[in-house]
């Protein structure tokens, strides 16, 4: 299925850009679980797709679900402070967009 391959992520933030954020975060909600298993709490890629679920969360309006991702998202990334500014764009955003409410 297209929502578990490596572009299932892809696949997920595109749908929730496009005003299609319940199928989105559905779908990112399915992927999460595999990504827990195969990286550490503290990895970029975790942080990130935490960020687009979160991001994708507030525009379903599960304002909960977004604090959440974000929560995660921003102690991986606090964790590792030279990551790559790539890995921390999705996380600061969700946090701009947070403080915003």
């Amino acid at each position: 299925m297209l929502q578990f391959s490596p572009g299932g992520q892809s696949l997920a933030t595109a749908l929730c850009a496009t005003g299609q954020a319940d199928e989105g975060l559905a779908i990112l909600q399915r992927l999460l679980p595999k990504r827990r298993e195969e990286l550490s709490a503290s990895s970029p890629g975790l942080a990130s797709m935490r960020a687009n679920m979160g991001l994708c969360a507030l525009a379903a309006g599960q304002l909960q679900l977004a604090r959440e991702a974000s929560a995660l998202a921003s102690a991986a990334i606090a964790s590792q402070p030279d990551v790559a500014e790539f890995w921390k764009e999705p996380v600061r955003e969700l946090e701009r967009r947070l403080r915003h409410r």
